[in-house]
């Protein structure tokens, strides 16, 4: 596992240049703090207390050994986001206001988004979450682990087939959700072991996706929102359970951010690069010069490989207007916002 942009934004800068100490020390922090929640991981996965299925715990140890890259922000994270992963890369974000919240919160949330590394959606992503790290009965902003489904059903509904027996299942569970009981997919298809027998959880996994027409669009965002638990959380009018203005909200969101960056492309010089000068040696080949972004893995241009042209480095995103090179929009993307 690589950890990129846990270095002060200008790390790789010339000597001399002036670099904020505290914005180190404070990615610093966030990076150990990710390196012990990995070794608390990877403890759960071989002591497997939590029946993980055996073909996904092997292609999670795997991840995390060798291929998955975890990024200390980026484009997307605006205050709202826990987390967003780029599951054709591997390439998990956690956002900078995630480390604000309790250890067993951050594990939490980056075994999340490594479930969706493993190109697992939204409900399976939820369902192992709250199996690995039970959600505490904590008051708001004491929570030391997962949390419950809230206002999941959209992408619940899209993640699942329909069963001819009319239950929905992934490849790892079987959902009833006019009961909200979980279970268990045995490997020919069947019911295993129900994963909670109490009707006051059972209730928080109940959808109508009736209205529910098409399977999900693989290129389309999952959208994981703050939610009851997290400090940043604050509370929004209830929804109903198959709204889509969420999905909306995100798809124009990104078409503005599409239109923007093709407007910007459009005023630039030919030949020139991201700040509109010639680009410059050191940095990768799609990005021009500019303040480096993260650490000597990206070089001395902004950005990281798998987002697009932008100066990763602030609170706000940690990523820039644009994000890491790997963040050009053309990605797909599963979005977790705080809960």
């Amino acid at each position: 596992m690589q950890f990129i942009g846990f270095e002060h934004p200008n790390a790789t800068d010339p000597p001399g240049t002036a670099r904020d100490p505290a914005e180190h020390q404070k990615r610093q922090r966030a990076k150990e703090q990710l390196e012990r929640c990995v070794k608390e991981i990877l403890g759960k996965l071989f002591d497997n207390r939590a029946g993980f299925p055996t073909a996904k715990r092997e292609k999670l140890i795997k991840l995390i050994f060798e291929n998955a890259k975890v990024y200390y922000g980026g484009r997307l994270c605006d205050g709202s986001l826990n987390g967003y992963t780029y599951p054709a890369d591997q390439a998990v974000h956690i956002c900078p206001t995630t480390f604000g919240e309790n250890p067993g919160r951050v594990c939490a949330v980056l075994f999340h988004e490594l479930i969706h590394a493993t190109g697992e959606g939204e409900f399976d992503a939820e369902a192992f979450e709250n199996l690995f790290y039970p959600p505490s009965t904590a008051a708001a902003g004491g929570n030391a682990g997962g949390t419950w489904p809230y206002n999941d059903c959209a992408d619940f509904c899209r993640d699942t087939r329909l069963r001819g027996d009319g239950l929905r299942e992934t490849d790892n569970f079987v959902w009833d959700p006019s009961t909200g009981e979980v279970w268990r997919r045995n490997a020919d298809g069947s019911k295993g072991s129900r994963l909670w027998d109490d009707p006051d959880i059972q209730k928080l996994w109940r959808c109508d996706c009736g209205g529910v027409r098409r399977e999900k669009d693989p290129r389309a965002p999952y959208v994981d929102k703050v939610e009851p638990g997290d400090k940043g959380y604050t509370r929004r009018p209830e929804r109903e359970e198959n709204d889509s203005d969420d999905e909306l909200e995100e798809l124009l969101r990104a078409l503005e951010a599409l239109i923007a960056e093709l407007r910007k492309r459009a005023s630039r010089p030919p030949g020139t690069g991201e700040t509109g000068k010639p680009p410059t040696c050191g940095g990768y080949p799609h990005e021009g010069g500019g303040t480096s972004g993260g650490g000597s893995s990206q070089g001395t241009s902004g950005g990281y490989p798998h987002e697009g042209t932008g100066k990763p480095g602030g609170e706000s995103g940690a990523g820039g207007s644009h994000g890491y090179p790997h963040e050009s929009g053309s990605n797909p993307v599963f979005i977790d916002r705080k809960e």
